[in-house]
């Protein structure tokens, strides 16, 4: 199996060709395990992503000679969306979701945690800028503390 940095320019890349961006992917963590990828809408473009759609880039995957070079023969391929609680991983990520309410959870850095929930107001070089709900004040949350952030959508 090729590395991730190399997955993830050939799923970008596919992904890309059947009309869709790559989100983000969960690798196996066995050859036998599921690599999950994760599309949405190329900018420009509205709605919500279908099973068709996950159908398609499904297709175009396994149907290309190249795909089992990446991935070990027993792995299983899921295409899906990121979800509206979707994971935020990489700084575009957190650029998109400026405006919504995440939810962020921090390592313990020096014994404390600083999780924060609120609405993304900015992203720095510091880290993100959140307007905390429950601490009622403006948090900074540094992107090495940051061990999971999703949005989190009130129903």
């Amino acid at each position: 199996m090729k590395s991730s940095n190399e997955l993830w320019k050939y799923l970008e890349t596919q992904v890309q060709n059947a009309g869709y961006q790559l989100f983000d992917i969960d690798l196996p963590h066995k050859s036998t395990g599921t690599l999950r990828v994760y599309i949405a809408r190329q900018e420009g473009h509205s709605g919500a992503i279908s099973i068709d759609d996950c159908v398609a880039v499904s297709k175009a995957l396994s149907s290309d000679a190249e795909f089992e070079s990446f991935v070990a023969p027993d792995c299983t391929l899921e295409v899906s969306s990121p979800g509206i609680n979707r994971r935020l991983r990489r700084r575009e990520h957190y650029l998109g979701a400026i405006g919504e309410r995440v939810r962020v959870k921090t390592r313990a850095v020096e014994g404390n945690n600083l999780d924060a929930l609120g609405i993304l107001r900015d992203v720095t070089e510091q880290g993100l800028v959140i307007e905390d709900e429950r601490l009622k004040e403006t948090v900074t949350v540094k992107l090495a503390d940051i061990k999971e952030a999703r949005i989190d959508f009130l129903f």
